[in-house]
């Protein structure tokens, strides 16, 4: 199912979270404004979008400068809607879905886990500690305890965060921060449910009794090689893993600590590092990811340059000083 789309016309963006009984049997289902006002009485059609733009969407975290005392700590408002990535807000409406499945009126933390491992760059961290997706939820599952909320008609969803899950957005606005990232992304999250004692974090254990000691220095490494890249989020380390597994016949234009790292990690093949002078990559063509993925260029004339800033995309060149238009 498409997380964006309305569930009755499949055509709208879904606004809506809702509760329907059909035929006696509960369901859970997203809607767009118009099919809700169908299912619903028209004079009910308050937003319950998690992230709406009405205040009811806002909270307060409590960030406490390094540089002042804890008990002379600064109180700053964080708008939900302007700090969470696109892709977190899917994942947090998503676990909105879980709460209500399981009953609960507010969204904890092993929901919140629960719709995390199904993304891609936590699905990757997971699989080098053999744990697959469907375990956690399994265990999530049957740990996790039903609440007694139930409903008898059509209802719309009023959910409250739960006082760990505001914990862990004040941890992972924290972390970005600190990261130099705009956005909190799915991975800030995961780091911060992973070090946060709950039932979410107890359930990681049940894989390894080091599993969160592990994940966090596996994740701190990629936190650390995308300062060292001076990229804006850890997602865009991603891209240098995707065009790795393209098996390029490419030289690195970083210092020797990184390539060493992306070569431990079996990143990248053994390689040569190649110095390019100013004037040689003035003379240079650049060519983005997706022109090397897609085929434009003969892979066995690219090399990585850089970061372009503007657009956040990997920089290649070809291994030419004659600039050709592709």
């Amino acid at each position: 199912m498409n997380k964006n789309v309305c569930e009755v016309c499949k055509k709208v963006r879904a606004k809506k979270l809702i509760k329907i009984v059909d035929n006696n049997q509960l369901q859970v289902i997203q809607v767009c404004e118009k099919d809700y006002i169908n299912l619903k009485h028209p004079e009910n059609t308050s937003n319950t979008n998690l992230f709406s733009s009405n205040q009811e969407s806002e909270f307060l975290i409590n960030l406490y400068d390094s540089n002042v005392a804890f008990s002379d700590h600064k109180l700053t408002t964080i708008n939900i809607n302007e700090t969470l990535s696109e892709e977190t807000k899917l994942i947090i409406q998503d676990s909105a879905r879980i709460a209500i499945e399981l009953n609960h009126n507010e969204i904890r933390l092993e929901h919140v886990l629960y719709s995390l491992v199904d993304n891609r760059q936590i699905k990757d961290v997971l699989e080098k500690f053999n744990v697959k997706p469907n375990d956690i939820k399994e265990h999530i599952e049957i740990f996790a305890p039903r609440g007694n909320n139930s409903y008898s008609k059509i209802d719309e969803i009023n959910l409250e965060f739960s006082e760990n899950l505001k914990t862990i957005f004040e941890n992972a606005y924290e972390i970005t921060r600190e990261s130099g990232s705009k956005y909190i992304e799915p991975i800030y999250l995961f780091i911060c449910i992973a070090q946060k004692k709950s039932l979410a974090s107890d359930i990681l254990k049940t894989f390894n009794s080091d599993f969160i000691e592990q994940v966090n220095k596996f994740i701190a490494k990629d936190a650390i090689l995308a300062k060292q890249l001076k990229l804006t989020t850890l997602a865009q380390l991603d891209k240098i893993k995707l065009c790795a597994k393209t098996k390029l016949n490419i030289d690195i234009i970083f210092d020797n600590s990184v390539v060493d790292y992306l070569m431990e990690v079996d990143l990248l093949p053994k390689l040569d590092i190649t110095e390019i002078d100013e004037k040689i990559k003035e003379r240079i063509e650049y060519v983005l990811v997706k022109e090397v993925l897609q085929g434009y260029v003969n892979r066995n004339d690219i090399i990585i340059i850089n970061f372009d800033r503007s657009t956040h995309e990997i920089v290649f060149a070809k291994k030419t000083t004659n600039i050709s238009k592709t």
